[in-house]
Formats: C-alpha cells, structure tokens, sequence
C-alpha cells in the first residue's frame, strides 16, 4: 500500500490520542518509520499491525480503530483534491459506489503500482443497495467501512448503515508478517448490505423507464459501428463474438500467425480473451472492459497511436500519460531511493547509537548518563553516600621470563582473561565496575544505585572473582582482593574523558585491605566483617595488620558463603 494511507493514520492518531500513544503504537508493531512518505510503498500488514496495537493500548476494540482508519483517509485525501473527484461522479451515493472502480483506474496514473480492490453494486432499492467487495488483501473490509461511512456523511450529508451479509477469505486482526493467507493468494468477497436514503435516486431511475421514447435512437448498423470503432467487439447475450474490428482482427493475427480469424466468429469471447477488471468476477454480458496501461504493452499489442479511436479520449490520455511518464518514473525511483537510502541510515544510526551507549555506559554510570542527557551539568551529579562497600582486586603473577616483550604479552593476555570474566560477574545495580589501573580492579556496591545489601553484594562478588580466576586455569596466576565499607563522595571528572570517581577514606582503606592481604585470599575490613558475620558468612579472624595511615587494624578472612549458599571454593 501507499505511503498516503498510512500519512492519513499518523495524522489523525497524533491528533486525537497524541503523540506518545502514536509513538506506543510504533514500538509495538515494530515500525520503524516516524515519517510516511506519499509515494513509497509500505508492507499491507502494517494498518491492520497499528489497529491491533492501539487496540491493545487504548482498550477500544480492533474494529473500531480499522473503521477509524477508514473515516481518517477520507478526511484525509481532501488536501489531494480527490474529494471532488468523487463529487464529479454524480450528485447521488449510488452514482459514486456505481464509480469507485473507474475512480481507482483514474488514479493508478498517480499510483501506477495501486493494487486497489474491485467493487459492484449488485441490487439497488430505495432502501439503499448491496455491494460486492472484492480484494486480495485481508482484513480490510472493516476500512472500507469506515470510509463508505465517511463519504456519505462528509460528501452526500447522509447516514448510512452498513451490516455484512457474506464474508469469505477475511481474516480479521492484526497480523504479524505477509497478509497473504497460506497457499497462494486468495480472494477475499465480502457482501455488504448498506442501507440509507436512497428514494431520490430510484425515482430518477423510474423516470428515466417510463419515458423510453427518450432513449430510444435510430439503429446503427454494424459495420458502420466497426469502422468508427476498429477495435470493438460485438457480443451477443450468449457472450458470444458476432462482429470484429478490423484493427483487433489484425492484431489478433500477429498473435496466431497459422490460424484463420474466421476462429473468433462464435466462439465465446472468454476463448479468446480475459476479464482484467474487475477481478474476481464472473465474465457476464454486464462486465466487459479493456485496459491498456502505456504505450509498451500498446506496442507489444501490436498497435500504435493512429490505431486508437479519434472520437473519445484515448488518445488524449496516452499523448498526456507519454508526457510525463518520463519524469514520473524519474521522480518515482530518486523518491525510493531515498527512502531506502533514509532507511539505510536510520538502520546506521542506531546501530551507532547503540554502540555509543555501550561505550558511555562502560564509562559513566547508566542513571548518571541519562541525567547528563537531560542536560545536567557534570557538576551536579556528584553525590554523598552514607554507606558503600568499595572493592579491590590485583591479579598476581608468580611466573616472570628473560624476554621483556614476550612477557609482556602474556601480561596483557592475563590480564584481559582476567579482567573479562570479572566483568561478566558485575550485575549492576547490585555492583558498578568503577575502573581498571594496571593490575587492579576497582568495583562499589551502594553507588550511583543506593543499596542497603552493598556488602552482601561485595562478598558474593569476590567469592565469584576467586572462584572464576581459579577457572581460568591460568599456570602462576592468583588474585590478592580485599574490600571495606564506609562512607564516600562520587561524581563525574573531567571533560574529554569523563569517569565515574570515588572519593573519601573508604577507598583509602579498601585499597589498603588489598595491598596488603594474600594472594587467593580476600581480606575485609573489622566493620565490615562484622555486617558479614550477621549474614551468616565464613570469616577467620587474622589479627591486627598494620595499614598506611591508619595505625593497626582489625582483619579478617572472607573464606565462604552464608551455610544454605553452596560454596565454590
């Protein structure tokens, strides 16, 4: 479908639901389009997609919003002009539904890929009439309602109610892909009954039959009729061929060069010839029609300009359609391009997008960047925090070598093994990996993300830590880590290359917990030790160890989980 119904939809939401229930209705479907451009054509599936997901929003039934859909087009292609296209059909409802098939072959010269629907009036009454729709997309036939609704109130101020009498091939709802039912293209026939206001227009039929005299003109014989008309056929009620042109004769034998034209004369026309439109319907003596779209199937036919008929408008209609086919097509192809170019690089930006978060976020906190986003200066996101646990980890090497390079490569390689798998246990909120300084891994708990559980978190992580080194199998490599809990200032330094920082005394001392504690051992604070020990989890008392500027400190070793907590170690 064109790019024109889906323009009349975002209009018309966004005027009365507003924009976030719009933007809503595009994430659950899955569109990724925020701009619907008129000419470019756009998956069928994605209307019925949109009415099932407003449907799911707002709580109104599926239904309605299709029928909604409908009554917006109409509203909406006024801005084209096409309302009074549909008012020079005739000053009755009847005369339009009498004309919505011509009115869509008038506009495939606008819409040149249009794959419209097919629709006929079958009974007539002053009650009002029953129409046959026919088309070979699903679930549309809520639309069509919403648009007949739509005309007649807006262009012939009527109401008109509409109830379907059949329905074969429609699936209602939304769908999740093609709107193709499976095993071919099918037909969907809806038979609608609609009834309105429509005695005038019967009286003017009625009128018209009882003065047959008015219509009544002197006969024509048929050769005459086939001079005027080179192409013509003349069927009988058999739908036989009784008469042909002489141009379509000629054509015909460029088509069957060993055969006799004398073949069409009483065969019936369906042997020879296919109903293009309407589709869908049987060839009866009511339905005939030929269509030539441009001047290459003109030529493929056999046929050229002075071929067709000087008396009614298909020349003028050809000279026009020649005249700006050219750029028409030309302006038609740069406007897909550049769609799929505006695709293209949408699909590009947030793949870029994406990759910038992570890059962002592996710097700054989540919560903090969403705040710089906003517009928040840097130097407001600093922050006080009662009680955090900070966290050390230094990977050690007992295996040094003579060569200086070759050695160290292997560092890099360690420490990037080592690094990545303790990356992989950081589950943020509950633990923020703060940076890496050489061999030292620093990781909080309780920031930027308040957490009561911070050293609960912090003992499961460095468990975690030893456990997982211990899995790399790395010949000579251990691990020295040790945390303390406290309280701290952090915010956002610098400007080129902005980090998370963490200030205050707790860093000091955790830092001092590592430095001097064991290799394959995790050393705690006496505070923090004593929160643990509440917990329930396996702590050793080491004694009092001297720390840098602290004077002597109670330790203890962290040696496993609370009992219930199968220990790794």
């Amino acid at each position: 479908m064109y790019g024109m119904l889906l323009e009349s939809v975002q209009h018309f939401v966004q005027l009365e639901y507003g924009e976030f229930v719009w933007r809503q209705a595009l994430l659950t479907t899955g569109c990724k389009n925020t701009v619907f451009n008129t000419h470019q054509l756009y998956p069928d599936n994605l209307i019925p997609d949109l009415a099932a997901a407003l449907s799911a929003i707002t709580g109104k039934p599926f239904d309605e919003f299709m029928i909604f859909f409908g009554r917006c087009f109409v509203r909406f292609f006024s801005n084209f002009g096409y309302d009074e296209l549909i008012k020079a059909t005739g000053r009755y409802f009847c005369d339009f539904l009498h004309s919505v098939d011509n009115i869509h072959l008038q506009m495939r010269f606008t819409y040149r890929k249009m794959k419209s629907p097919s629709m006929q009036l079958t009974e007539v009454d002053e009650n009002g009439a029953v129409l046959v729709y026919r088309s070979t997309r699903t679930g549309f036939s809520k639309y069509l309602r919403g648009q007949l609704l739509e005309i007649a109130k807006q262009l012939y101020g009527m109401d008109v109610s509409i109830k379907v009498l059949e329905s074969q091939n429609d699936t209602p709802g939304g769908t999740s892909g093609s709107t193709a039912p499976q095993g071919g293209l099918k037909t969907v026939i809806v038979k609608y009954r609609l009834d309105f206001d429509n005695r005038e227009y019967m009286q003017r039929r009625v009128h018209i039959k009882a003065h047959p005299s008015q219509l009544q003109l002197t006969p024509v014989n048929s050769k005459l009729l086939l001079n005027l008309f080179p192409f013509a056929l003349i069927l009988n009620e058999e739908m036989k061929i009784t008469a042909v042109g002489e141009k379509l004769i000629e054509s015909w034998m460029l088509n069957n060069v060993n055969r006799s034209p004398t073949e069409l004369l009483g065969a019936k026309v369906t042997d020879h010839f296919k109903l293009r439109r309407p589709s869908g319907i049987t060839f009866t003596w009511e339905n005939v029609g030929t269509i030539i779209n441009n001047l290459e199937e003109l030529r493929e036919m056999g046929l050229y300009l002075n071929d067709l008929n000087p008396h009614g408008l298909s020349r003028e209609m050809v000279f026009s359609g020649f005249s700006h086919y050219s750029r028409l097509d030309l302006m038609c192809e740069r406007e897909e391009q550049r769609a799929e170019e505006l695709e293209t690089s949408l699909a590009l930006a947030d793949s870029w997008k994406r990759q910038g978060d992570e890059l962002l976020y592996s710097m700054i906190p989540r919560s903090i960047a969403e705040r710089l986003r906003e517009g928040q200066n840097p130097h407001e996101t600093c922050q006080s925090f009662e009680e955090v646990t900070v966290l050390f980890a230094e990977v050690q090497e007992t295996i040094t070598g003579d060569d200086s390079i070759k050695y160290a490569m292997t560092t890099v390689n360690t420490l990037n093994a080592a690094f990545s798998a303790f990356d992989e246990l950081i589950h943020s909120p509950m633990a923020y990996k703060v940076e890496t300084v050489g061999k030292v891994y620093m990781a909080v708990s309780g920031a930027p993300d308040i957490n009561p559980f911070h050293a609960q978190h912090m003992a499961d992580l460095a468990l975690d830590m030893l456990h997982s080194i211990r899995q790399l199998n790395l010949p000579g490599v251990g691990v020295k880590i040790g945390f303390h809990s406290g309280p701290i200032v952090a915010g956002i330094v610098g400007l080129k290359v902005p980090r998370y920082c963490l200030f205050g005394d707790t860093v000091n001392t955790a830092s001092r917990m590592e430095s001097s504690g064991e290799t394959d051992c995790i050393q705690v604070s006496g505070y923090t030790a004593q929160k643990l020990k509440k917990l329930g989890y396996v702590l050793a008392y080491r004694g009092k160890v001297a720390v840098k500027g602290k004077g002597d400190m109670e330790t203890f070793w962290l040696q496993g989980p609370p009992q219930k907590k199968e220990i790794k170690m």
